[in-house]
């Protein structure tokens, strides 16, 4: 979470005004922050399996171990970089599940760049601090104010609809939640169409209603 966003209003360098912002899993969790940091600043935001409240428990061993002081640093430079390709296919099918694996995903992707050290240990950080940040933005929900969509799977165990947008839409006053049956936490991957078809639908509604009031 670091920082916080920059004091840049979004899209600024491409020209665009009140963008509709869209993030999936933890990015989800930074659509909101900058909802709540940049009232008036964007149009909505669409969230696909988005985190939003804390869960319970802790994190994977690797990103506790990431946390610690010379120690972390010595597995991110060593073990880490020897034993994470082994575990990267299993952590994309858990992603996926219980769809199967888009052909060349690990390669056009690039996950295996998660794995060089700065980059890992960045990561691990944002991990372990989650769930403290989301405890703490919660409290602001009740001031978004632009439309939200929110896009989950039935099947989605590592974020949960339970845990995140079944709560939002109770604290949020402008969101509204489509359930995608089967589909699991890649849900971008596995329904691309349907998830494209309802980003545009919603766009389409949100530039609807702003032009009704004016």
């Amino acid at each position: 979470m670091g920082s916080g966003p920059h004091r840049l209003r979004p899209g600024t360098e491409v020209g665009l005004e009140r963008p509709i912002l869209v993030g999936h899993s933890r990015a989800g969790s930074v659509v909101l922050a900058y909802l709540l940091a940049y009232p008036g600043e964007a149009e909505g935001g669409v969230l696909l399996a988005g985190a939003t409240h804390p869960r319970e428990g802790g994190v994977a061993w690797y990103n506790d171990l990431a946390g610690v002081p010379v120690l972390g640093s010595l597995f991110a430079y060593t073990l880490g970089g020897a034993l994470g390709p082994l575990a990267i296919d299993g952590g994309i099918a858990e992603v996926m599940s219980p769809d199967p694996v888009p052909d060349g995903y690990r390669s056009r992707t690039g996950v295996d760049l998660g794995l060089r050290p700065r980059t890992f240990l960045a990561n691990a950080e944002d991990v372990r601090r989650l769930r403290p940040f989301l405890a703490e933005q919660r409290a602001g929900y009740s001031r978004i104010q632009v439309p939200l969509l929110l896009i989950t799977g039935e099947r989605d165990d590592l974020v949960p609809a339970w845990n995140h947008a079944d709560r939002l839409i109770l604290e949020a006053p402008g969101a509204r939640q489509v359930v995608i049956p089967g589909a699991g936490h890649g849900l971008h991957h596995s329904r691309g169409d349907l998830v494209v078809r309802l980003i545009e639908d919603f766009v389409a509604e949100t530039d609807e209603a702003r032009g009704a009031g004016h």
